[in-house]
Formats: structure tokens, sequence, C-alpha cells
């Protein structure tokens, strides 16, 4: 399985010396550790855009723009998205899943606190593991938001996810 995380560039500015970049802010290489460490493969990240993201393999993308070929979208999970509009845009993008702002912010500042949950996923990959669907507001025709007490923490929960989409051969496996 290949996983790429794509992050936008940061901008250099000579103004703004004391600027975080977004794979600062974000954590990102702590994330694809993390990830990488749970599914035993490397994952590197990209800064950059979807057009300069490898063209096979899974991307995890923070910042994702509102128009993606469809084609590409299948085989995106996006990343820090705002629950305001995370069902609307997995269901109109058809997205492999996403993983909401607050969500993504509990991974970073809580880690000794961290619970499988919480993941928005397709439903079709869903019912491949021992997730089990969470009531509220996380739910539309494809896609649920998902909890797995196998799971203990998001980043395991992402990694049986992906093993599943990638066994199921939903997406991009190669």
């Amino acid at each position: 399985m290949k996983i790429t995380i794509l992050v936008p560039a940061s901008v250099p500015s000579p103004e703004l010396t004391t600027v975080t970049t977004p794979r600062e802010f974000y954590e990102v290489d702590e994330f694809a550790k993390a990830v990488g460490d749970a599914l035993r493969i490397s994952v590197p990240v990209v800064e950059g855009t979807l057009a300069e993201a490898p063209a096979h393999g899974y991307l995890l993308a923070y910042d994702l723009p509102s128009a993606i070929d469809s084609t590409q979208a299948a085989r995106v999970l996006a990343l820090n998205v705002d629950r305001s509009t995370i069902m609307r845009r997995v269901e109109a993008q058809t997205l492999l899943g996403a993983i909401e702002k607050q969500r993504y912010f509990e991974w970073c500042a809580r880690r000794a606190h961290e619970h499988g949950s919480w993941l928005v996923a397709r439903r079709d990959v869903a019912a491949l593991i021992s997730a089990q669907p969470l009531p509220g507001p996380y739910v539309s025709q494809h896609y649920t938001a998902i909890s797995d007490a196998t799971a203990n923490s998001l980043v395991e929960l992402l990694a049986v996810y992906l093993t599943a989409c990638a066994q199921s051969r939903h997406g991009a496996t190669s």
C-alpha cells in the first residue's frame, strides 16, 4: 500500500520570519510517522497541490480544494475538514473519507487520551471492518463517522480503514 500526505506548500515571507508553515502547524511529520508506524510503511509528505501529488496510492490531504477530479477524489482522504461542510464535501466529491478539524486537533493535542473514533468513512468499506457507525451529524447516504473498540487511536482506526480500502480495491491501491 502506498500513502502520501499532501500539505500546502509554505510561501516564505521575509517580513514574517516567525510564521509557522502549514507542515509545522498541522504537525504533519508527526502524523505521517504515526500513520507509517501503524501500517509498517513509509509515508512521505509532499508540500504542494493535488497536481503535484503522486499518480498512484492514497492521498491524505490538508486544505483540499473545492473542485477536484473525480478519479483522484476516490483516493483522497481529506484532513482537517470543517464540521459544517464535511458531509457535503465527502458526498459531493466522492472522497475516500475525511477527518474533521476538532478531531484532528484532539489527535494533535491529546495523544495520551486517544481513542479510535470519529473517522468519516465510506459505509461500504466500514462494513468490512469491525467499526461501528456513530450517531450524530456525521451521517449521510454513503458515509458515516465510525468508531472501533479495537483501535486505540484515530491513527490506528485510519490504518484499519485504509487496509480495508486496499483489500477491497477501493480507490488507489498501487
